[in-house]
């Protein structure tokens, strides 16, 4: 987040945190899906006094979600047993196979061993 905020602030955004970043773009409605893509990119760049075009902000926003390793892999040996999807919501990750959703901690303690 440090650097998204770093490009943002250099285009004159002014963002004391997270929190008050989450607050002045609709953080957790646009995680909800309450806000669409268009709306979110919107919100950023009505933040800015220096604007950027809106896929250079979609792109900065995208950069800050890297993947892990680790989950990546037991996401693979998972999905030769049943279907697995990658869900981001409040920032954490959880892998959710059907029918509903685990946190990750538990999934790593039930399948540690596949690791």
């Amino acid at each position: 987040m440090d650097i998204f905020f770093s490009l943002l602030r250099s285009r004159g955004a002014q963002i004391s945190d997270e929190a008050d970043f989450a607050q002045k773009v609709d953080l957790i409605p646009y995680e909800h899906g309450r806000i669409s893509d268009d709306d979110f990119l919107d919100k950023l760049g009505s933040m800015l006094s220096d604007p950027l075009p809106k896929q250079d902000l979609a792109t900065a926003w995208n950069n800050i979600f890297e993947p892990i390793e680790n989950m990546l892999a037991l996401a693979g040996k998972l999905n030769s047993q049943c279907r697995v999807f990658f869900v981001v919501e409040h920032q954490s990750y959880a892998l959710a196979a059907s029918p509903g959703l685990l946190p990750i901690k538990s999934l790593l303690q039930r399948f540690a061993r596949l690791l």
